[in-house]
Parts: C-alpha cells; structure tokens; sequence
C-alpha cells in the first residue's frame, strides 16, 4: 500500500509542479516578459519528458520482471520433473485435470480461476488470489507446495478452497502455517 501511495503522490507532485510552470509561462506572457516564456515551457516540456522516460523505463522493468518469473517458474517444473520423475507429473497433471473437471473451474493460461458461493479465487503456481466478481486481484498470499508437483498443489487448493472458502484469510494472516482439510 505503501509502495501506490509513494507512487500516486509522487504523480501528484509532477503534475503539479508541471501545472505551475505553465502557469508562470502564461503570466510573464500576459505581462509581456518574453524572454522568461521560454524557460518556463523548457523546464515543463523537460518534466514532462523526464516523466515520459520513467513510465517508459517501468514498463520495461515490470516486463522484464514477469518474464524473469516465467522462466523461473518453468525451470523449477523442469528440475521437479528431473527428481520426481515423468510418471510424478504425468499423475499430477492427470488429478489436476479431474479436479478442474469436477469443481468447474475456468482455465486460462497457467491461472486457475474458482467460484465458491459469492467468493472468487484465482490461483497460480506460486500465489493464492481472493479477487472481485470480474477477478481482479483483492488480497492475496504466496503458496508453497512442500515438494509436491506444482499441479498437484494447485488441485490441493482448488479442493481445499472449495471445501472451506474462509481457509483463504488464516493462510494469509498466518503465513508459514498449514492448515490442511
């Protein structure tokens, strides 16, 4: 929360500050100061563009960043399979499918999205979501699967959460511990 405050303020400020150059620019126009309008409208463009170049450049890092994970996440598969075996993942990948079969959930991608009663949930490999009705991420925890095949957690959670919704809220507020059916 912290992190969206520093950010929106931040924007704030720069909108601000580019506002008030602007500003200046048309007062020393309105009182014929003609040299100084340029400056004024050089330090805002500059603002401008300085700003232009920080969204450019998050962007950039935040792409960066989910393809960083993508490939984490694939490699840790990659060495699960190696130590478990073929026939390990091949078995959790079949439970999983039974599991989504069974409980109705919609798939797309690598996320797994659940509706139990009036709650939504949206699970991944790695993180547990309590998202709104259009499954836009609310709260959310991280997931560790204790040496099970990835797919094999997720259809551990997938029956899990649907068993016992409010389970979601004591894996959040008390991470580390397990709590199981």
């Amino acid at each position: 929360m912290k992190k969206y405050f520093c950010f929106w303020w931040n924007a704030v400020l720069q909108i601000f500050l580019i506002a008030l150059n602007l500003c200046e620019a048309a007062f020393h126009s309105y009182k014929h100061h003609w040299r100084l309008v340029p400056w004024s409208l050089a330090v805002a463009g500059f603002l401008v563009g300085i700003n232009f170049l920080g969204y450019k450049l998050r962007m950039k890092q935040l792409q960066l960043m989910a393809e960083l994970q993508a490939r984490h996440a694939e490699m840790i598969q990659v060495l699960e399979a190696r130590v478990m075996g073929p026939e390990a993942m091949t078995k959790a990948e079949e439970n999983l499918a039974l599991v989504v079969k069974a409980l109705d959930v919609e798939v797309q991608g690598s996320c797994y999205f659940l509706k139990v009663k009036k709650q939504f949930f949206r699970i991944s490999a790695r993180a547990i979501y309590e998202c709104s009705p259009s499954y836009q991420a609310i709260q959310g925890t991280c997931m560790q699967h204790g040496g099970l095949p990835i797919p094999e957690a997720i259809a551990t959670m997938l029956l899990l959460l649907k068993n016992d919704p409010g389970i979601f809220h004591k894996w959040r507020n008390d991470a580390g511990t397990n709590y199981g059916a």
